[in-house]
């Protein structure tokens, strides 16, 4: 509601944020309207980091231990002597291997690897599986 002079009060249409940053920009750029105020377009160093890590969608790296265990787990001890289990970030689990023999084996078994991986490490933690040489 918008009070007018005479004191009667009249509805007004809400204008968004990003209309009112629009309007503001063309003034400047013509030179006309209101100055913008200094302030107004602050943001703390902790609110815009925050905002580009989620755009990141980065994860917390797993300590070398817990991928170990999950990978010795998952794998068994066969191909825990012949591969390594290297990092998860953002649902891709990084698996070394020495031989090309056993990449195809690991690959034949991605299905299963994925699910053991994922009953380790938490539900969704590994939707993809991703290979690398020695």
């Amino acid at each position: 509601m918008q009070r007018l002079s005479d004191g009667t009060e009249r509805a007004v249409r809400f204008r968004s944020r990003t209309d009112g940053c629009r309007d503001q920009a063309l003034a400047d750029f013509f030179g006309s309207g209101p100055e913008l105020d200094s302030r107004s377009n602050i943001r703390t160093m902790d609110s815009l980091l925050a905002e580009v890590m989620d755009e990141m969608h980065l994860e917390e790296n797993l300590a070398p231990e817990i991928l170990a265990s999950a990978w010795q787990k998952a794998a068994g001890n066969a191909l825990v002597r012949l591969s390594e289990l290297v990092s998860v970030a953002s649902g891709t689990a990084c698996i070394r291997v020495g031989h090309p023999t056993v990449r195809y084996e690991l690959t034949r078994l991605k299905t299963s690897i994925i699910k053991a991986l994922n009953e380790e490490l938490g539900a969704g933690s590994v939707r993809y599986v991703r290979f690398i040489s020695r």
